[in-house]
């Protein structure tokens, strides 16, 4: 063939090369739980479609009309998005332009291209292009790429969910991330959950952060027996292999089991999905952007409307006779504030709070009025889901629960945020659990998070045998102590806290540790230390936390975690 005068293919042919790259972007956009408009993709396919039926009548162009430039599009556009508007941004605009519009124009004008071998390249391209997109820079470990090919092809034709064979209550887990104790209280869904519920005006978490703690909710054990948290040298680390969750022993009993997940730590890939039939993970399979229109008419993946739709979405998939169980995870209280007024607060973190020379009085108040406006978001979505249980008849029957894996110091005792302190801001978590056989009322006694397994299994009538928690539905001892572990600055960390006192040991297991200890009922800022006898049990417990054994397993979603303000 001569390379000047290459051999157009047929319209049809060049109309259906370019209608490959939105339909793959469509297919793609099928498994995430906040697709983009149905408007937007409309629109980007006729955008593409347009094109190719423009080019396919251009018979003077001959070069135009090569299906190479079908090829080159997507890499070019997603190229041309990642770029801003400085004077550096437009000369890599043009180096992209030379590198990927040079090949292509060298293959047009040689006619080597066919049509078919294009239409067999495009989806590829868009698929690779789409998951550099969502992974950023994790698209660089094979493990992370691979799981998300898996999640964005195969996710539109999942199967239903399985039928349950218990006959045990409903269960219902919600956990909302970075929930003060104080601040639940303000919330209507609380309230409705209290009014007949059991209720702990401040329970105990079991760390200052979100992968143990929340293990812990899962599994009912400490860090030391789950093994899921971050090590004093900086190792990160999932859910050891041979711990059962929550999910596991109800799914065993025969509940049907969905989870639904906002936070790149208590993911898949630290091992949350164990167990579940169902796993939605929120936290990283976010929707990439429209290669033209970008990220147009979706909320947030992250956003408590999503994950309530997702869990609304279950229920009506789920059995009304039938045990079933549904844990789901509520991010917007964690910063960046994303429904904040203040557009700098949409992208704020702890990271910048931190290296920031003193803040003014009216830029504090505004970051904590930007936290308690995500709190009321968050439950107003939770209303929906339970004014949706109401009309299913489900809170009469199921057993619900309420907490947290957390709080948040607001300069409380000079800091912000979490993961670095186990004052009361941080490691106090609202409690409430309601359902058949738990008797209302505010509670007393020191509650923990490894209670939540132990009690809910217990609720639905399965075994808790191998948890280190207690059930919930009985009366706490009074001189009950809790143990917390960890952080992510300052490691490593450990406490106690008992009726009375909190005891927190700096450096704990090292040489040169520290101990602080606080009179909770004199002193409930905890401004004040005292001294505690050598043979005081909240001492003695805080002595002797113990650091979960070292593995090396688990994977590390950076790109989401560097948006969470983690990873420097």
């Amino acid at each position: 063939m001569d390379g000047s005068s290459p051999r157009p293919p047929p319209a049809w042919a060049l109309v259906l090369v370019w209608a490959l790259i939105p339909a793959t972007e469509g297919w793609l956009h099928l498994a995430a739980a906040t697709p983009v408009a149905a408007g937007a993709l409309a629109l980007e396919a006729l955008l593409f479609v347009a094109v190719g039926l423009c080019v396919s009548q251009l018979p003077s162009f001959p070069l135009l009309r090569s299906p190479v430039w079908a090829l080159a599009a997507p890499l070019l556009l997603a190229g041309l998005r990642g770029l801003g508007v400085s004077l550096t941004a437009g000369l890599q605009a043009v180096g992209l332009v030379w590198v990927v519009g040079g090949p292509a124009l060298w293959l047009a004008r040689r006619g080597t291209v066919r049509w078919w071998w294009a239409a067999l390249g495009v989806p590829p391209l868009v698929t690779a292009v789409h998951v550099r997109a969502t992974l950023g820079a994790d698209a660089t470990q094979p493990a992370l790429v691979l799981d998300r090919l898996a999640h964005d092809l195969w996710g539109p034709i999942r199967p239903g969910l399985p039928a349950a064979t218990h006959t045990g209550p409903p269960v219902i887990l919600i956990t909302v991330d970075t929930l003060r104790a104080d601040v639940a209280r303000t919330m209507a869904s609380h309230a409705r959950l209290a009014d007949g519920g059991a209720v702990w005006r401040a329970a105990q978490s079991t760390s200052s952060w979100t992968l143990p703690a929340l293990a812990s909710t899962l599994t009912g054990l400490p860090a030391a027996n789950h093994g899921a948290t971050c090590l004093a040298d900086g190792h990160c680390q999932g859910l050891h292999p041979e711990v059962s969750t929550l999910a596991q022993r109800l799914r065993e009993a025969g509940y049907v089991t969905v989870g639904i997940n906002s936070n790149p730590w208590s993911g898949r890939h630290n091992g949350f999905d164990r167990g579940f039939d169902r796993f939605e993970d929120l936290g990283v399979d976010g929707a990439g952007p429209l290669l033209v229109l970008g990220e147009r008419g979706r909320a947030h993946h992250q956003d408590a409307s999503a994950v309530v739709d997702r869990a609304l979405h279950a229920l009506d998939e789920l059995p009304a006779e039938g045990g079933f169980f549904v844990w789901l995870h509520l991010f917007d209280p964690h910063m960046p504030y994303l429904n904040a007024t203040d557009p700098t607060l949409r992208t704020v973190d702890a990271v910048a709070l931190r290296s920031a020379q003193r803040l003014s009085v009216e830029r504090r108040e505004a970051i904590r009025a930007a936290y308690r406006a995500e709190v009321a978001h968050a439950d107003a979505h939770l209303m929906r889901l339970l004014d949706a249980l109401a009309q299913r008849g489900g809170t009469e029957r199921a057993v619900v629960a309420l907490t947290s894996d957390h709080g948040e110091e607001f300069w409380e005792h000079g800091q912000v945020e979490h993961g670095h302190s186990h004052h009361a801001e941080v490691v106090e978590v609202p409690l409430v659990i309601r359902g058949p056989g738990v008797q209302p009322g505010a509670r007393r006694g020191t509650a923990s998070l490894v209670d939540v397994t132990p009690t809910l299994l217990a609720a639905a009538g399965v075994g808790a045998t191998g948890t280190l928690g207690r059930d919930l539905r009985t009366p706490l001892p009074s001189d009950r102590v809790a143990t917390v572990y960890g952080a992510l600055r300052q490691l490593p960390l450990c406490s106690a806290v008992g009726a009375r006192h909190r005891a927190i040991v700096t450096r704990c297991g090292e040489e040169g540790q520290r101990l602080s200890a606080y009179d909770r009922l004199a002193d409930p800022g905890e401004h004040h230390r005292v001294e505690l006898s050598e043979a005081d049990p909240v001492r003695r417990a805080a002595l002797g936390v113990q650091e979960p054994d070292r593995r090396e397993d688990g994977a590390r979603v950076t790109s989401a975690l560097e948006a969470l303000g983690y990873v420097q």
